[in-house]
């Protein structure tokens, strides 16, 4: 399959790129909440994860300026029967076709990573995202992504110390509360929505198929 982005290329991150990944998160934390959730060392210790490895499973995509405009990785849990993608575009640059691609080249890595779960496991893809970006929901859904559970984040914020709480509540408060807005702020509290779509890439008790994952060819058009 070719992948054409116009005035952008796809490349591999760098550990230089730590900096342009975290400010391209709270980028689209802003622009989503108003707020910024993410430091360097949250994403360094990412790329430091047991069985992540940033040559293989991390991608970005930058300007012909060399700007960092979009970043997408995939994790394992332990059991690698749950594999975990995340994507960020920043959100003067969404609707070009970048979260297209982001999608197929992370499925094309899990599906080599299927062989890697428990044989006989259910092994399944999941991506969480904020309630408020429809476009992202939407272009899961028309790739077979099923929506399979809604989430609040509470943040709490020490007045004294600064310092910061956060616990995810697996309840849909908006159909318990009536709410609309996805973010609400009372002094220093933070409550932000989100949602969890899911994408079976093995059933239960199928084994592994032995046959090779279609090959991404990435051509990108800088004009």
């Amino acid at each position: 399959m070719i992948v054409r982005l116009h005035n952008l290329s796809a490349r591999l991150p760098q550990p230089q790129d730590a900096e342009a990944v975290t400010a391209l998160m709270n980028a689209c934390d802003i622009a989503n909440f108003g707020g910024i959730d993410t430091t360097r060392e949250d994403v360094e210790k990412t790329w430091r994860t047991p069985h992540f490895n940033l040559k293989t499973d991390a991608w970005v995509i930058v300007t012909r300026k060399s700007q960092l405009v979009g970043y997408a990785d995939l994790r394992q849990d332990g059991s690698r029967e749950l594999l975990v993608c995340l994507v960020r575009i920043h959100p003067a640059y969404r609707g070009r076709g970048i979260g297209t691609l982001f999608t197929l080249l992370i499925e094309e890595r899990a599906r080599h990573l299927v062989c890697n779960a428990h044989p006989r496991k259910r092994v399944t893809l999941s991506v969480t995202v904020c309630v408020c970006n429809q476009s992202a929901r939407q272009l899961l859904e028309r790739e077979g992504y099923m929506s399979v559970q809604r989430f609040w984040r509470l943040s709490i914020t020490d007045g004294d110390t600064h310092e910061t709480l956060t616990a995810d509540l697996n309840v849909d408060a908006q159909d318990l509360f009536g709410a609309e807005n996805t973010v609400e702020r009372t002094g220093f509290y933070t409550a932000r929505q989100f949602e969890v779509y899911e994408k079976e890439l093995r059933p239960d008790a199928e084994e592994c198929a032995d046959e090779s994952a279609t090959e991404t060819v990435l051509e990108p058009s800088v004009v």
